[in-house]
């Protein structure tokens, strides 16, 4: 035979293997109720509550075993310790001590109504009132592993927001359903004022690649303005972003670009830097580098299959080109190069330099305009 239950406690598990429930059949209706409404009667150990005539009404509650689904044994299989509050079923088992004490085992949680909630796990988040911010609140055709951390029950001063466990921020959440994989983890910390959310880690994997991101989190919320995310997508691209409100901001981009003269696909990295008002970049492919900040560039190129010259191109945000190239130092693209000579043809001109048609040269240590 089942009989409603709902766990009373688990701080003795560790020690007894057992929990604390209180067993409908042998507890008065007015006890029936969430915890949350009446955490007197948990209170310093206490079961006893004023019914609505002014009677003090005192609690049965029993021990349970919890039973642990899909096999298991000494340290291992799939176990999850009953939260205070839960509601389920217990059964009665058969006893090996030869007398007629019943015993009982938590079979686990039931899909009862629960107030505005169905007593099972969600696959959304839930904000400090618990109420839902986006995604499904029931998965369809999936399956949800979901924990929360209420190891800081305090039973001789619980309040009534301690045993609402659909108002605590989970710790983890796996959802897996036909939109994909859904993996958090929320780090709380335990305070003087209670538990208090640090931040929350997310992994996606579904038909967009994988995705992650990490968001801190204030006054148990999290910081719009601040945050850090990366994506994997199907066609290899990577990306990494850091993002934080009025201030400087990074980014990282590896993916692939085809070669406008050869027409081959080629590596491309980009790396960037926002600022209040200036933005910095350096992209990285296979036959160059080229960074860049408002406007002036340096290019780093190499020898191009189809004879281009490879060397450095600087480029100013105002006024000519220059481009430095073997022993070439061009000034604009239209302009004069400057050509570097060794010590013999010093000798040759007599250290003086001299001009030709378009071009300037001159020893070492000595330059001519």
């Amino acid at each position: 035979m089942l009989y409603k239950a709902r766990v009373i406690s688990n701080s003795e598990f560790a020690q007894t293997g057992k929990i604390r429930v209180r067993i409908f059949k042998n507890t008065m209706p007015e006890l029936w109720k969430d915890l949350s409404f009446i955490p007197d009667s948990i209170k310093n150990g206490i079961t006893k509550i004023k019914n609505d005539y002014g009677f003090k009404i005192k609690s049965k509650e029993d021990e349970a075993y919890v039973f642990s689904m899909y096999g298991g044994g000494n340290d291992y299989g799939f176990f999850a310790l009953p939260q205070p509050n839960s509601l389920g079923v217990v059964e009665t088992i058969e006893t090996d001590t030869g007398d007629k004490k019943i015993e009982y085992v938590w079979l686990g949680a039931v899909s009862f109504p629960n107030g505005r909630n169905i007593n099972v796990p969600s696959c959304s988040e839930k904000d400090k009132n618990g109420i839902e911010r986006g995604g499904s609140s029931i998965s369809s055709n999936g399956f949800v592993i979901k924990t929360k951390n209420t190891n800081y029950l305090n039973y001789n001063t619980v309040k009534p927001d301690d045993l609402d466990f659909s108002k605590k921020a989970f710790t983890n959440l796996i959802a897996v359903n036909e939109n994909g994989m859904e993996f958090y983890f929320r780090s709380i910390a335990n305070t003087k004022d209670g538990p208090a959310v640090r931040g929350t880690s997310k992994l996606l994997l579904n038909k967009s690649g994988l995705s992650g991101e990490f968001r801190p989190y204030k006054d148990n919320m999290p910081d719009v303005d601040t945050y850090s995310k990366f994506y994997i997508k199907p066609d290899g691209e990577i990306e990494i972003q850091r993002f934080k409100k009025d201030q400087s901001n990074c980014s990282i981009k590896m993916g692939s670009a085809v070669n406008n003269l050869t027409q081959k696909e080629i590596g491309v990295i980009n790396l960037a830097v926002t600022g209040e008002k200036t933005t910095s970049e350096l992209r990285m492919q296979d036959d160059s580098i080229e960074a860049a900040i408002d406007g002036n560039t340096i290019q780093l190129v190499a020898k191009g299959n189809n004879g281009e010259k490879g060397g450095i191109r600087l480029t100013a945000a105002e006024g000519a080109d220059i481009s430095l190239s073997g022993s070439l130092v061009n000034l604009g693209t239209a302009g004069k190069s400057v050509v570097l000579v060794d010590s013999a043809l010093a000798d040759a001109t007599g250290g003086q330099g001299f001009s030709g048609d378009g071009v300037t040269f001159f020893a070492s240590g000595t330059v001519k305009g």
